[in-house]
């Protein structure tokens, strides 16, 4: 048995040794470590466990072993705790890991096309490194139990000394931090806007708490939903399974699906339909962005027991939003701004699990459980004499609604620039009646609300950004950060304008990015 024991100290780590590296947003990858770190003590090891944003790469070389868990976020990339470490792995300056022996958990959401790219990412760097892969690289879906129950059964495997012990992989369990869940009671509703699909988006607070909470601009609550009672007595009696009710409301993922839950359906099955669509990865991609769990089962008959089909579905995820408010000590209340999910397909009614429980389900003065998961990684400068340009598009000026509300606390020197697209914007708007107010308290804030849907021409928030090209400049001259929320899409059309924008500059986006001062937090 490999007996190679850590302490956290640099000088007590040595090559017969191993460490548990992760790189981590909402804690998950942490969760994982520390069942890893669990489950290797009882071997008798003790690995060192530590987040890649205090680690050097340097470490690497003062061990034997080396478990990587990592999530995956925007186009791809590592979290933003991880992205120095990445980087440094990436150094022409690194040295070479023939001596190590290694093996990467990747976590990620699987309807997206980057599935667990930063796992592949890493892995991928390791062995060009000349390191040894002793545990096939794992990709763990958002609900991420039992695939990485596997890999740490395969890497405790690795340390056994005698193949007659067998170990369970029900023995290995993720038991959620308490300490970061919250619950508290809702005590405002109230409409903001409505989109053109008739959906309307809603000012959510939070009171009450059970405990005592504190957070900030750029962190996030996770909200563990109910489905639809509709939807859930639907499948039900498509299935002729009412028995299995309270599974779909509370324990299963049936309003949207991912591509690993339509390929076990297709390996149940052996629909051949189904094996059509995912071999036709455009059309997949159409379905998992619009379908749910009914679609599935109504669209591609099966002959199986309910008990068999309800099994393959993954666990229910909660579902994550930017905190809209920085408190203060008259109102310690939390503030959300969520859009109701609603829409049609294949002429049938769909609904997001969490915006309607919150929007329409849940009553005034009722509780709600939440995770707290805190982002420093998407914090304001500590600085507050830096600019700050601030670039959102629908919710995703949640977050931006809570930086301007901690930089006018701190009594600012430096200027800020507020750029927020919606469809329409109208003056009735809790949140731009609320701009127009702070702009008359200060003259340090720009504001510019662009509309993609009030004029002939449509105007996003990237068009502001190249419709002002001097303003730009000098907030970036002046040391300005950058904080960018909203769509995948709208991040990337800003981020390839303010690249070109730098093109004639003595800076570039990169370089922004390497000093934190371009931060974006993407859906």
């Amino acid at each position: 048995m490999f007996n190679g024991i850590l302490k956290k100290q640099d000088d007590s780590v040595y090559k017969d040794g191993v460490i548990i590296l992760y790189g981590t947003k909402t804690g998950n990858a942490k969760v994982i470590s520390k069942e890893l770190k669990k489950q290797l003590k009882k071997l008798d090891i003790n690995p060192v466990t530590m987040n890649m944003k205090k680690a050097d790469t340097s470490i690497l070389e003062k061990v034997s072993k080396a478990f990587f868990i990592v999530s995956t976020h925007g186009d791809g990339e590592p979290p933003a705790s991880a992205k120095k470490f990445f980087k440094q792995l990436h150094s022409n300056k690194m040295s070479a890991l023939n001596h190590l022996d290694f093996s990467v958990c990747g976590l990620g959401d699987s309807s997206y096309d980057e599935f667990c790219e930063a796992s592949k990412t890493l892995n991928k760097q390791l062995l060009k490194l000349g390191a040894n892969a002793i545990v096939k690289r794992a990709e763990c879906d958002a609900d991420f139990g039992k695939t990485a129950a596997k890999w740490i059964k395969k890497i405790k495997n690795q340390f056994e000394s005698s193949a007659e012990s067998v170990i369970e992989e029900e023995n290995i369990s993720f038991a959620t931090n308490d300490e970061n869940l919250y619950e508290g009671k809702l005590v405002t509703c109230e409409k903001l806007s409505k989109a053109e699909n008739g959906n309307y988006t809603y000012h959510i607070e939070l009171s009450d708490f059970n405990k005592p909470i504190s957070f900030y601009p750029g962190d996030l609550i996770e909200i563990m939903p109910s489905n639809p009672l509709w939807l859930v007595e639907e499948i039900a009696q498509k299935l002729n399974a009412p028995e299995f009710n309270d599974e779909l409301i509370h324990r299963k993922e049936i309003c949207r699906l991912s591509p690993l839950t339509i390929k076990a359906y297709a390996w149940l099955t052996n629909n051949k339909e189904v094996d059509t669509l995912i071999i036709d990865k455009e059309r997949l991609k159409n379905f998992v962005d619009r379908a749910n769990f009914l679609d599935l089962i109504t669209d591609y008959p099966l002959d199986c027991s309910a008990r068999e089909i309800i099994d393959i579905l993954p666990n229910l995820t909660g579902r994550q939003y930017s905190i809209a408010n920085y408190p203060t000590k008259s109102d310690d209340s939390l503030h959300l701004m969520i859009k109701t999910v609603r829409f049609d397909y294949r002429e049938r009614k769909h609904e997001g699990a969490a915006s309607v429980y919150t929007n329409e389900f849940l009553k005034l003065g009722e509780s709600i459980q939440f995770k707290y998961i805190k982002s420093k990684e998407y914090y304001l400068p500590q600085d507050i004499s830096t600019p700050l340009i601030l670039i959102g598009a629908g919710t995703g000026y949640a977050p931006l609604r809570g930086y301007l509300q901690q930089w006018y606390m701190q009594k600012p020197s430096s200027k800020a620039w507020v750029i927020w697209g919606e469809q329409k914007h109208k003056l009735s708007h809790k949140y731009n009646i609320e701009l127009k107010t702070l702009q008359k308290k200060t003259k340090l804030l720009h504001v510019d609300c662009v509309s993609s849907r009030d004029k002939d021409t449509k105007t996003y928030v990237q068009d502001q950004i190249m419709s002002n090209p001097k303003q730009f400049m000098k907030f970036i001259k002046k040391g300005a950060s950058i904080y960018v929320c909203g769509s995948k899409e709208m991040g990337a059309d800003v981020e390839n304008t303010i690249a070109r924008m730098l093109e004639s500059s003595n800076t570039t986006l990169d370089a922004l990015k390497n000093k934190n001062r371009y931060i974006t937090s993407v859906y």
